[in-house]
């Protein structure tokens, strides 16, 4: 996580936001100003879940994506500690997170992928063009896409 939130904090639109969504004490905030951890911040975002996979693993359910906050965007992967940003662009936030293409480095056979998008279809699938190997199917905002040679068809 590198995300400087002192600095982030330093605009005031963004600071206001931050405080009304927190509503932490003047003491407390100054303790996280001056601790500058960003998992501490984090925990205090109401985020827009712009564009977000989920995906059954093991006994639980994973998810990564692109999140919103006050116009920025981050790309945020528990499963391997990553939150980057911001970014001004959720497709910048995307290219951050390494799962978003998936099928690139690892076999994605049998896994079932649901995603979750505030964006036009069209924008999200570009962002996800290469979650899944080709003939495989997602789920996105509770419609099934497969994806093939030319890209993402409705199933």
């Amino acid at each position: 996580m590198t995300i400087n939130f002192k600095q982030l904090l330093s605009d005031p639109k963004l600071l206001e936001l931050f405080r009304r969504q927190s509503d932490l004490d003047e003491e407390t905030f100054a303790e996280y100003l001056t601790d500058n951890d960003p998992a501490m911040f984090w925990q205090w975002l109401e985020l827009e879940e712009t564009l977000v996979v989920h995906y059954a693993e093991g006994a639980g359910e994973t998810c990564f994506g692109v999140y919103g906050w006050g116009g920025l965007y981050f790309g945020r992967d528990d499963t391997c500690g990553l939150l980057e940003g911001p970014f001004v662009t959720p497709e910048e936030a995307a290219s951050n997170v390494g799962q978003l293409g998936l099928a690139d480095f690892a076999d994605t056979w049998g896994m079932f992928f649901e995603v979750r998008s505030m964006l036009p279809d069209e924008q999200a699938l570009s962002m996800i063009a290469l979650l899944i190997s080709e003939g495989e199917t997602l789920s996105l905002n509770g419609v099934n896409y497969r994806r093939e040679s030319s890209g993402y068809a409705k199933a």
